[in-house]
């Protein structure tokens, strides 16, 4: 019960930073309450608790997925900066679902080079500083505050920064935020499609590990 608390209240506070917080889970969870379950399992066990935070998601935010959803079923007669949301929303998550997938197949599949408490802290530790080198290169970079239609490309570089977010360390808000800064895209619109798109990443990975 108490581990449960702890690791509840570090996803709640880690997840709205760019700090990773499923590095954060994998971190407590694997140097203060060691229960010798595999690198994979504390993985997932992370991935599961993003729930509660697609839960936080779809409160704050759920005018503007109302509104999604209200231009699916009027997709025709929308302008083409919403179809453009729409597509964009669509690529990231198809993309990075396929990347995350990949990735934690390769995972499992070399399970037992993960068996070390001291390698999996380096690790993490490793992608922590990839994630602060992102955030690092995108603060420098100015881009144009001008609202425009979102791109294929940009749904596919965002995708691929998200899909790499299944790596413990690899922040998925401060990855696509960044990924979205250099490409172009302002930093609050940035920062909303952001959590947007964790809502159904989170969903089908849960989906996806508990079939």
């Amino acid at each position: 019960m108490f581990e449960s608390f702890v690791l509840g209240m570090v996803q709640g506070i880690a997840e709205w930073l760019p700090i990773s917080s499923e590095a954060m889970i994998v971190l407590v969870k694997n140097n203060f309450f060691p229960s010798g379950i595999s690198f994979s399992k504390i993985i997932s066990y992370a991935i599961f608790l993003h729930i509660g935070t697609l839960l936080a998601a779809l409160v704050y935010f759920r005018t503007k997925i109302l509104n999604l959803l209200k231009n699916i079923f009027t997709y025709r007669k929308l302008n083409i900066e919403k179809k453009s949301e729409l597509h964009f929303i669509a690529l990231v998550t198809l993309i990075s679902g396929i990347i995350g997938i990949v990735l934690l197949k390769i995972v499992e599949r070399y399970e037992l080079f993960f068996a070390q408490t001291t390698l999996i802290n380096a690790l993490v530790a490793m992608f922590l500083l990839i994630t602060a080198l992102f955030l690092f290169v995108s603060e420098s970079y100015t881009n144009d505050t001008r609202k425009k239609p979102l791109t294929f490309l940009q749904g596919i570089i965002t995708g691929i920064f998200q899909g790499l977010s299944a790596l413990p360390g690899i922040s998925r808000s401060g990855s696509t935020i960044a990924a979205m800064g250099l490409l172009g895209i302002e930093k609050k619109r940035a920062l909303e499609l952001s959590f947007i798109l964790s809502i159904p990443l989170v969903l089908g990975a849960n989906i996806f590990l508990n079939l």
